[in-house]
């Protein structure tokens, strides 16, 4: 059986941390996630891997208690410049969607409506053009 790719989801919200794996598993998308509540935790999590790679995917929300998203992922491109980030907010903001590109997100997802459908199509393209450029 091949292992289950590792998404860590950084999230401040546990209904919403709880609706995206239940939209996952129900898309037939079978992942293990590990769940970070806050931008400090967050952080903790990043010195704990200095060497990066210790997630296939993350899921990165903006706003949170500690550290805001932006602040996490310059914190996690210091270490780690591979590992594919999905930016989400509820900000519809150009300038914080430049900075977070020039941070080296991958993918950027407005939190709107259903927007919980989309992430397991995003996650699985992210992760397909990661597996391609792999190669």
């Amino acid at each position: 059986m091949p292992k289950l790719r590792k998404i860590l989801m950084i999230e401040d919200m546990p209904d919403q941390r709880m609706l995206i794996m239940t939209v996952f598993r129900t898309a037939g998308a079978d992942y293990d996630f590990e769940e970070i509540p806050d931008g400090t935790a967050a952080m903790d999590w990043i010195h704990a891997h200095p060497e990066g790679g210790a997630a296939d995917l993350i899921l990165l929300d903006h706003r949170m208690p500690g550290y805001s998203g932006l602040e996490v992922l310059q914190e996690l491109r210091k270490k780690d410049k591979t590992t594919p980030v999905i930016f989400m907010t509820a900000e519809n903001s150009a300038q914080l969607t430049v900075e977070a590109m020039r941070l080296g997100i991958t993918d950027f997802i407005i939190k709107e409506g259903a927007f919980q459908m989309l992430l397991p199509e995003v996650a699985r393209r992210v992760l397909e053009k990661v597996d391609i450029q792999q190669r």
